[in-house]
């Protein structure tokens, strides 16, 4: 185990503090911790040894080909399979070509998805048993960690012990040597001899810094954390492609299962809004692009009633209008990611954002914000040709904190010979990642002639049910967030 070191935050390469928070598990907890280090390091070393074998290492690729053999063969919830393949693609960049090697006991980086504080007192680690929530003890800050991105949390077991070793986004030292480092705008507190009294002292205002101690650094991330709850961007560059549908469709599915869903419309065209909110008028100020723009305003107030179980925060020309007017802020995709972190949390059990055909603006901040990214397609080759591009467009934004799980819908397939050909062709490139295809129905444009999703108005239909097990299957890929 790293010792402990006193005074103020030590600094690695990169100018960045490493804190060192000490782990006390129960011996049931330690066990299932070293199992599941243990099955993170031996799926990596697969997936290294599949990407030099193949001469290609990009996330996307290895996902397609890997994912569910690691869920199947380690047991790794989603997101473990997830944060397995994309440490290996960025090792892999980082050798050169060179596999990287993993120890059983080498440190396994969690990242905000896997790892949550829980105050000054717990950790919330993603385990095979599901979400531990595991005592801790702030000891100190330790040197190196040079290359660990801000907010990263290795798990380390040395000496039979475990600790993590948190990369944060800037030291703030102050004249008398204590001072504090901060994982995005979280304050983790000097350790020294008082720390059991100064935890008590500082509790009340410290809990809510160091909820966000594993999370990724962006400027003002204690309003910037993640949305309140799961969150799926619906994307395609493509026109045509489904995406409103598909939006309306699965809220609905969601929805009869008893859940709370937000839809955020975030299409300029904002034909969502007009589907669902036909005889309500947006008035100015109370769409999702006037707050884009004035993000101190939140979004609770716009949120409107569509169908039972669903509320829909309305788009209107105002998303483009904001693209173009805070084009030059390099930090201004992350409003939207800010504004679903603000919502009142247990309010909603999902958010669903419905984007526009293309991979500007408002795509980019739907996936900078999501936890999944949901494909809609036709099977036909220019909509083939969309998809290779959204897909590049999407691993670029995981490298920032965005989606990092892909999900394909084949869509409105019909029962003729070519899409019975391209579906096998479509599953034979992309795995796993590929759902269970929805198929055209006339039931369809029926439920929204009456601004209905297909699951309230046709209950029994092929189509319907194609639309209840795509809300399955979104379940079971988001079912470790939190």
């Amino acid at each position: 185990m790293v010792g402990r070191a006193r005074g103020g935050p030590a600094r690695d390469g990169g100018d960045r503090a490493v804190a060192l928070i000490e782990l006390t598990p129960g011996p049931e907890q330690g066990r299932t911790l070293l199992r599941t280090l243990e099955a993170c390091n031996a799926a990596r070393t697969v997936v290294a040894e599949e990407a030099r074998a193949r001469g290609a290492a990009g996330a996307v690729a290895l996902q397609r080909r890997l994912y569910r053999a690691l869920r199947d063969e380690y047991g790794l919830p989603a997101q473990l399979a997830v944060r397995v393949i994309s440490t290996v693609a960025s090792d892999f960049r980082r050798a050169r070509g060179a596999p990287p090697r993993y120890a059983p006991h080498e440190p396994f980086p969690f990242d905000e998805r896997t790892a949550s504080f829980k105050g000054l007192e717990e950790v919330s680690l993603l385990t095979l048993d599901g979400r531990a929530r595991v005592g801790i003890r702030v000891a100190g800050y330790a040197p190196g960690g040079a290359g660990r991105a801000p907010g990263q949390a290795d798990l380390r077991y040395e000496g039979g012990r475990f600790s993590l070793i948190v990369a944060l986004s800037q030291p703030a030292a102050r004249a008398d040597g204590a001072g504090t480092g901060r994982a995005g705008g979280g304050a983790i507190p000097a350790a020294n001899d008082n720390d059991e009294e100064r935890a008590r002292d500082t509790r009340a205002e410290g809990s809510e810094a160091m909820t966000v101690v594993a999370q990724p650094a962006t400027a003002g991330r204690a309003r910037l954390g993640r949305p309140v709850a799961p969150t799926i961007a619906v994307v395609n560059r493509k026109g045509g492609s489904g995406k409103s549908t598909t939006t309306i469709n699965l809220a609905g599915a969601l929805a009869e299962r008893g859940l709370a869903v937000l839809i955020v419309d975030l299409d300029g065209q904002a034909s969502l809004t007009r589907l669902l909110l036909p005889e309500e008028p947006v008035p100015e100020g109370y769409a999702i692009g006037s707050r884009l723009q004035h993000p101190g305003k939140g979004l609770a107030d716009l949120a409107r009633p569509a169908f039972p179980g669903v509320h829909v925060v309305p788009g209107d020309t105002t998303i483009d209008q904001a693209g173009r007017a805070l084009s030059g802020n390099a930090a201004a995709m992350l409003r939207l990611r800010g504004l679903l972190a603000g919502l009142e949390p247990g309010r909603y059990d999902a958010i669903l954002l419905d984007t526009p055909p293309d991979l500007g603006f408002s795509t980019t901040s739907a996936l900078l914000s999501a936890d999944l990214a949901l494909i809609p397609t036709m099977v036909a080759q220019p909509d083939l040709d969309a998809l290779a591009d959204v897909l590049l467009h999407q691993e670029e934004q995981v490298l920032a904190g965005g989606a990092s799980r892909l999900l394909i819908v084949p869509n409105n397939l019909r029962h003729d010979g070519h899409d019975r050909r391209q579906l096998p062709a479509l599953r034979e490139a992309y795995g796993a990642i590929v759902a269970e295809p929805i198929p055209m129905g006339a039931p369809v444009k029926d439920a929204h002639a009456l601004g209905q999703p297909v699951v309230r108005v046709v209950r029994r239909a092929p189509v319907a049910d194609a639309y209840r097990a795509l809300a399955c299957r979104v379940l079971e890929e988001v079912s470790d967030v939190g």
